[in-house]
């Protein structure tokens, strides 16, 4: 019986054995030419994140009595597409502080106020270069954001204004990449604009708004968007 079973258990190995010659030998030549070359065209983006910070706009930004410091996040949701969003923080500008110290420093009355305020950003960019590695190279897509700064007395009533800018674009820019990670973008854009103040007066319990534009031009709602960024992706 034993005898009987370790024969069986031979013949059964040497089948097996002989199968797996016949499948090797039928196994198609995988040599260089055969090799896997990469997709066509690339799946994956270069980097598929960069966080980018403004340079100039911290000492005036957008609204003139406001310096802006801007944070703007970029994902990658394809190789060639990408998710960006920003938000910033309002604050006095340099101007502002030097300003009445030269022309009345015996009653400078910057402190009595209080100035603060933020921006959001949105925008969707594309990057049609083949040849570039998103996120380096051209991309065009829509951006929009709404800035705004709360302006009040210290010690008032209660009564304030805030100076609010929406506005929404059509952009067209360049990011490149430099060593080690560093990116710098600069883009342009037109589109549409609405600057408006709203007035709070605290005596009354009452709201008016009213359009502010510093230079408005002969198409009040007509908007010319220039940006510059730096930041590190990875």
């Amino acid at each position: 019986m034993k005898q009987t079973t370790r024969a069986i258990i031979f013949i059964v190995a040497l089948f097996f054995l002989w199968q797996s010659q016949l499948s090797a030998q039928n196994l198609p030549n995988l040599g260089k030419e055969n090799e896997f070359q990469g997709f066509k065209e690339r799946k994956l983006p270069f980097k598929q994140n960069v966080i980018k910070s403004n340079l100039i706009p911290i000492f005036m930004g957008q609204i003139p009595l406001c310096g802006e410091l801007r944070f703007t996040y970029e994902r990658m949701l394809t190789h060639n597409q990408s998710l960006t969003i920003g938000a910033s923080y309002n604050f006095p500008n340099l101007f502002l502080f030097v300003m009445p110290a030269i022309t009345n420093p015996g009653r400078a009355t910057l402190k009595n106020y209080s100035l603060r305020g933020g921006r959001i950003t949105l925008g969707y960019r594309f990057y049609p270069l083949k040849r570039r590695h998103a996120p380096n190279g051209l991309f065009f897509g829509p951006y929009g954001s709404f800035n705004f700064v709360k302006i009040k007395e210290r010690k008032g009533n209660g009564s304030f204004e805030t100076w609010n800018y929406a506005d929404a674009c059509f952009i067209l820019g360049y990011q490149f990449h430099m060593r080690r990670g560093v990116f710098m973008e600069f883009f342009g854009g037109l589109g549409y604009r609405k600057n408006f103040i709203r007035d709070y007066d605290a005596r009354y319990n009452s709201t008016s708004e009213r359009e502010y534009y510093v230079i408005k031009g002969p198409v009040p709602n007509f908007k010319v968007l220039l940006q510059m960024n730096i930041g590190f992706g990875w």
